[in-house]
């Protein structure tokens, strides 16, 4: 089993996204909500699992209740007691509580596989972040592996505590052949998330079809959002309508990525973008892209185009975000950054940039030494808070950086969803969020 550790969720929402409920905010959190909160579910399913087959890999038998324990040393231990819940208890005191009502599927393969083909009803809590009863279903019907999520109960989503009611579906299939590989995803989450500043209608589908062929090094992603869900907060009501979003990007092989800039728009004359923004059910914005798709460039962004004449962007689709981490005219560095990764979402990698500044200031319990090189790390974590990647751990000098995360190439399988990216430099942290998409 891989490596677990869990930060409360809400240490992250309060670093990332709870800020002041901007218009602007309000808007970009309504596009990216039923990512967030189905990522959520589908992470607690994960580790139930991981932790059922801990247990029963400690006892060599199957074990649904009792209590699993990390020491310092990231080693794991079983005790019998609780014998009604399975508990899992991690080295930092935080816990997360797993009770089974009911869990079948194929169990003769590892943890991955039940999570590929099971029929599960358990109740997932952790104090301060979930306290939730999921009911899934996956397996493979005609073809496709299906699946259905009921999920009810609370969440600590964005810094607030949301009494959520949704279902998350879809399907998926895959082929491999000489040379060629094909992978199609289709999603739909509806239901309500409430808490006391906001209150959601969800009712968001995407898909994604991708074609790969080894033998020219060349890939095509299409990609198709459908967005007719609202936000209520402090009395505005904004909705996306009829938003129908399609666009194909191309790519050539992953060790390309490291040039920065490897998406591009591909059969440009297929690229569409509808719908509208409303405010209090009266027309706000149109979502349209920010420029005419060429083929064979990086791609326009995806943006709220305001009847007032102003613009918001929603998703940066293939193009990279803006950086204003360089004084252009000096080509000096002034300021610790993070970048925000891109592509965003990403398949199969991202790039990560980030800037340390040409005259760092050390902190108190580094000294002088430091300022030649500070140490810098750079972590990646799943939406439960647990480590799944170090991308740096070592002294930088001051300049400009970017690294590449390819969750395809390691050994390590990562499910669909939102992650964390954090950056410590001496004194400095900053945390962002970015989206596998599979």
């Amino acid at each position: 089993m891989r490596k677990i550790f869990l930060f409360l969720f809400f240490i992250f929402t309060t670093n990332i996204l709870l800020f002041a409920q901007s218009e602007s905010e309000s808007i970009l959190k309504l596009f990216n909500f039923s990512t967030d909160l189905t990522s959520i579910s589908d992470n607690a399913i994960s580790l139930s699992i991981d932790a059922a087959w801990l247990a029963s890999e400690i006892n060599n038998a199957t074990t649904l209740t009792g209590t699993l324990s990390q020491d310092a040393q990231d080693n794991w231990g079983y005790s019998a007691s609780p014998s009604d819940k399975l508990v899992v208890l991690f080295n930092d005191g935080s816990t997360i509580e797993f009770k089974f009502t009911k869990i079948e599927g194929y169990v003769d393969g590892e943890a991955d596989d039940f999570k590929e083909s099971h029929s599960m009803d358990f109740t997932a809590y952790s104090p301060n972040y979930i306290d939730v009863r999921i009911v899934s279903d996956i397996g493979y019907v005609d073809g496709n592996t299906e699946w259905l999520n009921i999920i009810g109960g609370s969440m600590n989503i964005n810094g607030n505590n949301h009494t959520v009611s949704i279902e998350h579906g879809g399907w998926k299939n895959s082929e491999i052949g000489n040379g060629f590989a094909f992978f199609n995803r289709d999603e739909l989450v509806t239901g309500t998330s409430t808490s006391d500043v906001s209150s959601y209608q969800l009712n968001d589908r995407f898909h994604v079809s991708i074609g790969h062929n080894s033998n020219i090094g060349f890939y095509n992603q299409s990609t198709q959002l459908w967005k007719n869900s609202s936000v209520t907060a402090g009395g505005t009501t904004y909705a996306f309508q009829g938003l129908n979003v399609f666009y194909i990007g191309a790519t050539e092989l992953y060790d390309d990525a490291s040039n920065g800039i490897y998406n591009k728009v591909n059969e440009d004359y297929n690229w569409s973008a509808e719908g509208l923004l409303l405010k209090n059910n009266q027309q706000f914005a149109n979502v349209v892209f920010s420029s005419t798709p060429i083929s064979g460039t990086n791609g326009p962004s995806l943006i709220a185009k305001l009847n007032s004449g102003g613009e918001l962007i929603l998703h940066y689709l293939l193009n990279s975000a803006p950086t204003d981490i360089e004084n252009r005219s000096e080509g000096i560095i002034t300021e610790y950054k993070l970048e925000q990764n891109y592509p965003n979402p990403f398949n199969p990698s991202t790039t990560i940039k980030y800037s340390i500044p040409t005259s760092p200031q050390p902190s108190p319990s580094q000294g002088e030494g430091v300022r030649e090189g500070l140490i810098v790390s750079l972590k990646v974590y799943d939406i439960l808070g647990r480590e799944v990647a170090t991308l740096v751990n070592k002294a930088q000098p001051p300049g400009s950086y970017d690294v590449e995360f390819n969750p395809v190439s390691s050994s390590q399988y990562l499910a669909s969803g939102v992650y964390f990216y954090k950056i410590q430099i001496g004194n400095y942290s900053q945390v962002k969020k970015m989206i596998l998409q599979k």
